[in-house]
């Protein structure tokens, strides 16, 4: 069951995130002019930033987070980014799920995604960034995805929570989550951020093409995202209305979104109708 992050959860995170801001230039979670260049050109500073001191694992243990997922649970020293290495893979978005994550209110968007607006009468979206096998990802969302089901404890700057192949670095210019398997990678911080998915950056070099995220999309805007990123795609179910009247969109992808595959590859799309509940087309 997703639970909603509170009003009083986004608060504490928003006042922490002004009371970073001072009269000094120091801005923790916040990169200095040259690491923010850096984070967003150079691959290796976002995907393998150097050094740290490993920390017990142990300390950051819960058995019951918010979503009822057990795993490793810390949050920055300024309090502005809460993360998780969870036991299992939670959903993070459609066709997607995250071993690993974190979010925060005040974290930068990726260059190419779009800013985390605010539904009317509702709370804001924030920002979240996952990690799982296929890639790295990013998206808005309401759910508090990556909090424990307490405070949790802070990773301190300069150190690094390892759990199995998964290792998250906590420094003052941001934190940095990698995957040592697939090289995949996140870096985010309150000024930039960046998404990498292969150990040489980007999307795996020119034969290796990084699959859209096309659920929710009407087939002939998912067709068109897929063709544009030179991929071909095969449709189950119509395209127009289903037997409710609702207009048909795609509830499901193969491979999945942030899927690595080759230049070419097909696609599979499934459609269904928006509501009620997916029902097929």
């Amino acid at each position: 069951m997703k639970i909603r992050v509170v009003v009083a959860a986004a608060a504490t995170l928003v006042a922490l995130s002004s009371g970073c801001s001072s009269g000094s230039d120091h801005h923790p979670d916040a990169a200095p002019a040259s690491a923010t260049s850096a984070a967003t050109t150079t691959p290796a500073t976002s995907s393998a930033a150097p050094g740290g001191k490993a920390a017990d694992s142990a300390a950051y243990r819960q058995t019951d987070g918010v979503l009822a997922t057990p795993g490793y649970f810390f949050q920055t020293p300024s309090g502005n980014f809460h993360c998780a290495i969870f036991d299992k893979p939670i959903a993070f978005t459609t066709g997607y799920s995250a071993d690993l994550g974190c979010q925060g209110l005040v974290a930068a968007v990726p260059d190419g995604e779009k800013p985390c607006a605010k539904p009317e009468q509702s709370q804001a979206l924030m920002p979240a960034f996952g990690l799982a096998d296929n890639g790295s990802r990013f998206t808005c969302t309401a759910d508090a995805l990556f909090y424990g089901t307490s405070d949790s404890p802070a990773l301190p700057y300069g150190q690094y929570l390892k759990v199995g192949s998964y290792k998250c670095l906590s420094q003052e210019m941001g934190i940095t989550c990698s995957t040592t398997d697939q090289g995949a990678s996140f870096f985010v911080s309150k000024e930039s951020s960046k998404l990498v998915n292969s150990a040489a950056g980007g999307n795996g070099g020119t034969d290796s093409v990084s699959v859209p995220d096309v659920g929710g999309e009407r087939p002939a805007k998912a067709a068109q995202i897929l063709q544009d990123a030179g991929l071909k795609y095969t449709q189950i179910g119509g395209s127009d209305r289903g037997s409710h009247g609702a207009q048909c969109v795609v509830v499901k992808q193969a491979p999945i979104a942030g899927s690595q595959v080759k230049a070419g590859a097909e696609i599979t799309l499934t459609t269904g109708e928006a509501s009620p509940n997916g029902t097929p087309c």
